[in-house]
């Protein structure tokens, strides 16, 4: 399975790299990766040969984190939390950045891993806040998530910011072949 926080997750060998490796006692050996020092190692074994994702150790940092998060709203299954790290990535912002312009359709969840953000409109030219979202905390604009319209708001981060994107058209995916995502999500939306 994929390895996500000391965590093994069941996941499709096409999330993976192949790559050839020989198994001694159990353990793989010759593993064919560039800068391994600086990446995290993901492996999943199937008979002889390994698949491997390798992702930033940053962003193995930040997964970790998302299912945490996810763990006190309702746990799920390696195969589930192997599917969500398929379509979520992780981004680094500045201070002001705008994540999410107003005029555009919500199509993204955000977990904000490191910073704050906020949800504002503008209101005969004064800027409102509607809404913050601090470390370990989901952010989205729910009303245009659902409806599928331009939202008339903005998500801007307020800090340097570290932020996982989880991609609703992934998600809205998962909930039919992964029932357990779609109660995770409900449970979540439900805390907004």
């Amino acid at each position: 399975g994929l390895l996500i926080g000391g965590r093994l997750a069941q996941g499709p060998p096409d999330l993976f790299q192949r790559v050839q490796a020989r198994i001694v006692d159990g353990e793989s050996k010759g593993f064919l990766l560039s800068e391994q020092d600086r990446r995290h190692r993901s492996v999943k074994r199937s008979e002889s040969v390994i698949y491997v994702r390798t992702l930033p150790m940053t962003d193995a940092d930040s997964l970790t984190r998302l299912f945490r998060f996810f763990d006190r709203y309702h746990p799920i299954g390696e195969e589930a939390r192997a599917a969500l790290s398929g379509i979520c990535s992780v981004s680094t912002l500045g201070r002001n950045d705008i994540l999410q312009p107003a005029g555009r359709t919500c199509r993204t969840v955000y977990f904000i891993d490191k910073g704050v953000a906020r949800i504002f409109y503008l209101k005969d030219g004064a800027d409102i806040t509607e809404s913050f979202a601090f470390e370990g905390q989901v952010i989205a604009r729910v009303e245009s998530l659902f409806t599928g319209r331009a939202s008339r708001k903005s998500i801007q981060v307020l800090s340097d910011s570290v932020v996982v994107a989880i991609q609703a058209d992934g998600l809205s995916a998962l909930y039919d072949r992964l029932p357990e995502t779609e109660r995770l999500f409900r449970r979540v939306f439900e805390s907004l």
